[in-house]
C-alpha cells in the first residue's frame, strides 16, 4: 500500500472544519476527482470518482471512528479502491485548526497505476496538497460567513424597532 501524511493549518474554528470534513456528501465541492458521495447506512458511504487515464472507480467505505471535533477514521469495505485513513483535528487558538491526514491506499493497478498516473501528470501527493488547500479555503469561507451572520445577529440589531404611532 502507498502511504501519505499531510498536515495543514486552517484559519477556522475546529467545529467548522470538522463539520465540513465529516459531511462526506459535500466532498465533491473541494475534491475535484470525487463525482459523488452518498450515505448507504449509518456508518457507510458509497463513493464515485474519476481516476487516471479516464477510468471511473467506485467503492464503499465504513467510518470506523468518529470523535466530534477530534478524529475521523475510515476503511474501504468493497470496491475498486483499497484505502484506509484517519484525520485528526486540533484546536490552535480560537479560530485556527490544525488538521492532520494519514492515508494508506492501493490505487487501481497497484504500484504500476501510481507510476502510470505520474507519467500522465496525476501525482497523488501533489493532488492531496491541492485538495487540502481547496478544503481550507472552503472552511475559511464558511467560518467567515458564519462570523458575518453572527455579527448581524448581535442583540442590538435583532431587537425589533419600536413602531411610531400616529398622533
Amino acid at each position: 500500500m502507498e502511504r501519505t501524511e499531510k498536515s495543514i493549518e486552517i484559519n477556522a474554528p475546529v467545529k467548522v472544519v470538522f463539520d465540513l470534513y465529516s459531511d462526506f456528501e459535500k466532498w465533491p465541492e473541494w475534491m475535484k476527482h470525487i463525482k459523488e458521495v452518498r450515505r448507504t447506512g449509518e456508518n457507510y458511504t458509497k463513493w464515485a470518482a474519476d481516476a487516471p487515464l479516464g477510468m471511473n472507480v467506485e467503492w464503499e467505505s465504513e467510518t470506523t471512528e468518529c470523535e466530534p471535533n477530534r478524529k475521523i477514521a475510515w476503511r474501504t469495505v468493497r470496491g475498486d479502491v483499497d484505502m484506509q485513513g484517519e484525520v485528526t483535528f486540533e484546536k490552535k487558538g480560537r479560530d485556527k485548526t490544525s488538521m492532520h491526514v494519514a492515508l494508506s491506499y492501493k490505487p487501481p493497478a497497484g504500484h504500476l497505476g501510481v507510476l502510470v498516473a505520474k507519467l500522465f501528470g496525476n501525482d497523488p501527493e501533489k493532488e492531496i496538497d491541492e485538495e487540502l488547500k481547496r478544503f481550507a479555503r472552503l472552511a475559511e469561507e464558511r467560518a467567515e460567513n458564519r462570523s458575518r451572520r453572527s455579527k448581524k445577529g448581535s442583540p442590538d440589531e435583532t431587537r425589533p424597532k419600536a413602531k411610531r404611532r400616529a398622533a
